[in-house]
C-alpha cells in the first residue's frame, strides 16, 4: 500500500487487515506519514536544511485543508481524511514532525533525545485512537514498544478492537530484533490474538 513513494511493509499491512474499518484509513496515512518525515530525517545530510523540510510539512499541516499546497499525495490525503471525520489527523501527523524533528540534528540525538523521539512518535500513531479504544495507557505502552523504547514482555493484552496496534509493536519488535521467538510472537498473535 503507497501514498506517492511511501510504502507500508507487509507486517504492517497485516496490522492495518486487523484494525476497525473506521480507523484503517487513518492509521494507514500515520503509518505512511510516519515512514515519510523518517526518510526526510534519514535522508538529511544538513540540520538546518532538514528543520526547514520539517518546518514546511508543519506549515502545510496548519494549514485549513484548500489552502495546503497541492500535488502531495499525503497532504491530499490528510484533507481528504478531515473531510470525513477525523478532524485530528493533520494534529497527530505534526506531533509526528516534531517527533522526527528531535533526530534532525544527528550530534546532538542522546539517549534524553531519543526518549523524547520515541514517546513523541508512539503518542502522535497510538494515543491518537485512545478517545476511541479507550486504552490510553495501554496503548502508549504499545506505542513505545512500536517506536522502539518498550521491550516484548512490555507490549500490554489490549481488548480485539486494539489488535492492530500491538501487531504493530511487535511487528516493529521483529524488525529491531529479528530472532525466531519474536517472529513466532507476532504470527501467533496475528492467527490468535494471544
Amino acid at each position: 500500500m503507497t501514498i506517492g513513494d511511501t510504502v507500508l511493509t507487509p507486517p504492517q499491512l497485516l496490522a492495518l487487515r486487523h484494525a476497525p474499518t473506521p480507523w484503517r484509513d487513518e492509521l494507514r496515512f500515520l503509518l505512511l506519514f510516519d515512514a515519510r518525515m523518517q526518510s526526510v530525517v534519514i535522508a538529511g545530510r544538513e540540520p538546518l536544511l532538514t528543520r526547514m523540510k520539517l518546518a514546511w510539512w508543519r506549515e502545510a499541516l496548519n494549514k485549513p485543508a484548500d489552502q495546503r499546497p497541492k500535488g502531495e499525495p499525503l497532504l491530499s490525503e490528510v484533507s481528504m481524511l478531515e473531510g470525513v471525520g477525523a478532524p485530528l489527523v493533520a494534529q497527530a501527523a505534526e506531533l509526528l514532525v516534531d517527533a522526527w524533528e528531535e533526530l534532525a540534528d544527528p550530534d546532538q540525538v542522546d539517549a534524553e533525545v531519543l526518549a523524547r523521539h520515541r514517546q513523541g512518535r508512539g503518542d502522535a500513531v497510538f494515543v491518537h485512537f485512545a478517545g476511541r479504544a479507550g486504552e490510553e495507557e495501554s496503548l502508549r505502552l504499545a506505542g513505545q514498544a512500536w517506536s522502539g523504547a518498550a521491550t516484548d514482555s512490555q507490549i500490554p493484552a489490549l481488548p480485539r478492537s486494539g489488535k492492530a496496534f500491538t501487531l504493530l509493536a511487535r511487528a516493529s519488535l521483529v524488525e529491531q530484533s529479528p530472532s525466531r521467538l519474536s517472529m513466532v510472537r507476532f504470527f501467533w498473535h496475528a492467527l490468535t490474538g494471544f
